[in-house]
């Protein structure tokens, strides 16, 4: 059952790293674009290089904010399984000395007969 609730905490690291660095490159990309020349040729030529110039810049501005809302989410989800997993850890850890008390009396009462 537990299976389906492990997360592995270096691969959301490894994805939001990687996630950053697709965010860079998208940023990048408006400013390469934005020095190619769209004059290569006849005006029909140029108006359609410069459309899809723009349209490009468009998409690259759009992929870009749904990485950034992307990374921002997974950064959290990787936050918040940090601090629960740290929180049980911490909970079984202040646990671990009274159950050992429970088992040392136990085994007592094991010994002596008294169960």
């Amino acid at each position: 059952m537990t299976d389906f609730f492990q997360v592995e905490l270096g691969t959301l690291g490894q994805y939001v790293a990687s996630l950053r660095q697709a965010q860079q490159q998208l940023a990048a990309l408006p400013s390469l674009l934005s020095g190619n020349d769209t004059m290569l040729g006849n005006d029909r030529l140029n108006d359609a290089a410069n459309e899809f110039q723009g349209c490009w810049e468009y998409g690259a501005k759009q992929l870009g904010e749904a990485v950034s809302e992307t990374t921002g989410v997974v950064r959290d989800v990787q936050t918040a399984y940090a601090s629960t997993d740290g929180a049980v850890r911490a909970a079984v850890s202040s646990l671990q000395q009274p159950l050992g008390v429970i088992g040392q009396a136990a085994g007592q009462l094991n010994h002596s007969g008294g169960v």
